[in-house]
C-alpha cells in the first residue's frame, strides 16, 4: 500500500498542481477499500495529473457529476465533470465520486479486478485498462514498492 508521502513523491515529480491531496486520496481509497496507488494512476489517465486546465485540477478523476439531461442549454458534455452549472469540485468530492463509481462497477461486475471493472470507466475500456496497469507498475516503481 502507498502512502500519502509516496502519493505526494509523484505528483512532485510530475510537477503535479495536485501537490497536497495525498493525503485525502490515502484516506478516501483506504474507506472506501481501494488501492490509492490505483486510484492514482487513474488520475495520471484521465488528467495528466491535473495538467488539463481548472477543471482537470478540480476533478483529475474525469468523473461526471451530472448527466446529458441534466445539463443546461448553454453547457457543453464537458460541463458534466462539474457538480452544478459554473462551479468545481474539490478534490475530495472528485476522489470520493470516483471511489464510489468504482466501488458500483465492482458491486455489478461481481467484484472482477479492480482494472477489469475499471475499464468500464472509460468509452476505450482495453485501452484505459491498458493504460492504468502500466501507469500503476510506474508509480509503485518511482515510489520504491515494486
Amino acid at each position: 500500500m502507498i502512502t500519502a508521502q509516496d502519493v505526494e513523491t509523484v505528483l512532485n515529480h510530475y510537477n503535479s498542481s495536485l501537490k497536497g491531496n495525498g493525503q485525502d486520496l490515502v484516506n478516501v481509497a483506504t474507506a472506501a477499500k481501494l488501492n490509492p496507488a490505483m486510484m492514482l494512476a487513474i488520475i495520471q489517465k484521465e488528467s495528466s495529473y491535473g495538467k488539463g486546465g481548472d477543471l482537470h485540477k478540480a476533478n483529475p478523476f474525469s468523473i461526471h457529476f451530472r448527466t446529458r439531461g441534466q445539463l443546461q442549454k448553454n453547457e457543453k458534455p464537458i460541463d458534466m465533470l462539474r457538480p452544478s452549472p459554473g462551479t468545481l469540485p474539490t478534490f475530495k468530492q472528485s476522489a470520493a465520486a470516483a471511489a464510489n463509481t468504482l466501488n458500483k462497477l465492482a458491486a455489478a461486475n461481481n467484484k472482477q479486478p479492480f482494472s477489469s471493472v475499471a475499464s468500464k470507466y472509460s468509452e476505450k475500456p482495453q485501452e484505459w485498462k491498458t493504460d492504468i496497469n502500466k501507469f500503476y507498475l510506474g508509480i509503485l516503481r518511482r515510489v520504491g514498492k515494486l
